[in-house]
């Protein structure tokens, strides 16, 4: 094997693991940002006005 070849290989191989770790950090944020709308939903439900002038 040339090495020219083995660094296409090896660049492939590290573009590959690059995108992993791309599609593994979209999944954590998408997460994140589910858990976060939960807890949001979650407070609005059991909302208490802190006003009295609110409903």
């Amino acid at each position: 094997m040339t090495s020219s070849a083995f660094y296409f290989k090896e660049r492939n191989v590290f573009r590959k693991d690059l995108t992993s770790v791309a599609n593994r950090e979209r999944a954590d944020i998408l997460l994140d940002s589910l858990l976060l709308l939960g807890l949001a939903l979650l407070c609005l439900a059991f909302h208490r006005p802190v006003f009295s002038g609110q409903p």
